[in-house]
């Protein structure tokens, strides 16, 4: 079945989300005084760190001995409005590109915050030409929720059986297309049922290869 549209995730699959939270520790540091080297513990555990932690931002204060809430709400402020410039992964440039060229739709569905996302998407220094991005809690509740996926395909009016799901985790970014028979591709940890590559450029190499050049 030819493929008319795909849809991404955006932390961890389309940049790094670790360099996003850099370019927030070293700014907080640099107008807090602070010396930065007191964080690098976060940056060295990002992703274990992320994903344990409920208030991340609490945790790093009350670790480094800075907390306060003066402190955790600069922190959020930050969060959700720094300016900075992220840089996609090796191959997502090109992945994007060749979406364009081929007329495939290309859409990004992502959790969290709505304003640290919206402004994570602004930040991405990445052609995002006709691409159509929505925070899902602004059409529901964060992934893996079905009502969300069921009015991100409604508001898109994407056809699911001719969409590929990319992702970096399973349950919150592919499940729902793989339990509707859709193509999925796994950025990072392994799954035996489906195609999953440690990182963008091999995974757009086998998308280009599997779904374009066939």
């Amino acid at each position: 079945m030819k493929i008319e549209s795909i849809i991404f995730d955006l932390d961890n699959t389309i940049y790094p989300e670790s360099e996003y939270f850099k370019a927030i520790i070293e700014h907080f540091c640099e107008e807090k005084k602070i010396d930065r080297k007191l964080f690098d513990f976060l940056l060295e555990n990002f992703d274990e760190i992320r994903f344990t932690k409920s208030n991340i931002f609490k945790y790093v204060l009350e670790k480094t001995g800075q907390y306060s809430n003066e402190n955790q709400e600069y922190l959020f402020q930050l969060y959700i409005s720094i300016k900075t410039k992220l840089l996609p992964y090796d191959g997502i440039e090109d992945w994007f590109l060749k979406c364009a060229s081929e007329g495939l739709k290309i859409g990004v569905l992502t959790n969290g915050i709505i304003e640290a996302q919206q402004n994570k998407w602004e930040s991405l220094h990445l052609n995002k030409n006709g691409v159509v991005f929505v925070p899902a809690r602004i059409i529901g509740k964060d992934k893996p929720n079905i009502e969300t996926f069921d009015k991100f395909f409604e508001k898109t009016g994407f056809n699911i059986q001719k969409t590929i799901f990319v992702g970096d985790r399973f349950e919150n970014d592919l499940e729902y297309g793989f339990t509707h028979g859709a193509n999925c591709i796994l950025i990072g940890e392994g799954h035996r049922e489906i195609p999953n590559f440690e990182n963008a450029q091999e995974a757009f190499l086998y998308f280009k290869t599997e779904f374009i050049d066939k």
